[in-house]
């Protein structure tokens, strides 16, 4: 249920955040495997099963720990991808939720599972909130290449 709550808010804010120009969904299917099926899984896997459990063994006090945990999370979106700040802040607090997520349950699947839906709300949330526009786009590429 979780998963299904991040997967609208990620697909709302990324229609939201830009207009969308390109229409490819053979490039947009193949990433948004990617996002949920690797990437997401080695985020968590690092990111809550290794970084916020060490950080959480040096640094007892809840919630700075956890603090800290997602704002790592979200700044390495900064460094590695070149994201705006505004989606460092909103990868922030999904880092928060994801943690505290992590925090109660222990379950590294479950937060992998939320964070899956969310990533997939982030690249198929042009084709939720269009839906039915991209097909009559003159010149864009929606064909299988």
């Amino acid at each position: 249920m979780l998963g299904i709550v991040m997967f609208i808010i990620t697909a709302f804010y990324n229609h939201l955040e830009k207009e969308t120009t390109e229409w490819n969904v053979k490039r947009d299917a193949i990433w948004a495997l990617y996002f949920i099926f690797v990437n997401a899984f080695f985020e968590e896997l690092f990111y809550r099963g290794w970084m916020q459990t060490i950080i959480f063994s040096h640094i007892p006090f809840f919630p700075a720990n956890l603090l800290l945990s997602a704002f790592i999370f979200g700044i390495q979106h900064r460094l590695f991808f070149g994201s705006s700040v505004r989606n460092c802040v909103f990868y922030g607090v999904g880092g928060i939720f994801l943690g505290f997520v992590f925090y109660t349950s222990g379950n590294l699947m479950e937060v992998w599972t939320i964070h899956a839906f969310a990533d997939l709300g982030l690249g198929g949330g042009k084709y939720l909130f269009h839906w039915g526009e991209w097909k009559d786009i003159p010149g864009k590429n929606i064909e299988p290449t």
